[in-house]
């Protein structure tokens, strides 16, 4: 069957990847990772603590082994925000399964993250100016590995999820 193939929901923290992917999964009958869960598993650190005492090159070196043991098949997987910098790793997630991108601007990102502290790039003074300037780097690449996009500013997630079930089923 054509759509037994991984879903890998990529986008900004905060576009509702974990929530979607979760909901999504279970209407679908399939698993769910979460790579920033599984970096935490990996590690046993909070992906916080990850960059406060390591820093992120290291967490980069565990989100890239996370990223090469995702199933091809059977699974929805959300990435971590930055997974598209990891190129290499990014060229095998996409031979390996559908990627969806999430897209929602920085105010729906800003509203998402209210009160949310659990985001190391983002724990700035001026945590919009932060999603503007990182947002401005990923989209593009976001936009370059997807093979389907999905805008999410006026969805709410089980709307995201019947969007993202759909493509799936047509791809």
């Amino acid at each position: 069957m054509a759509y037994k193939r991984s879903i890998v929901l990529i986008g900004f923290s905060g576009s509702g990847k974990t929530r979607a992917g979760y909901l999504l999964a279970k209407n679908i009958g399939f698993c769910f990772l979460d790579t920033d869960l599984e970096i935490e598993k990996l590690t046993g650190a909070s992906v916080s603590d990850i960059f406060h005492v390591h820093g992120e090159e290291f967490f980069r070196q565990a989100e890239r082994k996370v990223m090469n043991g995702l199933p091809a098949s059977g699974c929805v997987v959300a990435l971590g925000g930055s997974a598209v910098l990891n190129a290499a790793e990014m060229e095998t997630v996409k031979r390996n399964g559908l990627v969806v991108y999430l897209a929602a601007g920085a105010e729906k990102i800003r509203a998402n993250l209210s009160g949310d502290t659990t985001r190391p790039l983002l724990d700035k003074p001026d945590k919009y100016e932060a999603v503007i300037r990182l947002l401005a780097i990923r989209a593009p690449l976001y936009e370059q590995y997807a093979d389907v996009r999905i805008d999410t500013d006026h969805l709410d997630i089980p709307e995201t999820v019947r969007e993202i079930e759909k493509k799936w089923r047509s791809a």
